[in-house]
């Protein structure tokens, strides 16, 4: 995966994100709270996915002794 395709994919994931939150901003505090830090936790998890496509476009190699 490319950089560029990176950063669409993880924007898709922050919108994703986002329209989840504020579907969750009517229910009562406790139960918007908890959902929001599942949906953050889901979230977190699909981006680590995400970044070990991408990773050889963001790190260096190691280098050579």
């Amino acid at each position: 995966m490319d950089g560029y395709r990176y950063w669409v994919e993880r924007h898709k994931l922050l919108i994703e994100l986002d329209r989840a939150k504020q579907a969750a901003t009517g229910l009562p505090e406790a139960e918007r709270l908890k959902q929001t830090m599942a949906l953050e936790h889901d979230f977190r998890a699909k981006l680590d996915a995400l970044y070990a496509e991408a990773r050889d476009q963001f790190e260096k190699p190691a280098a050579k002794a």
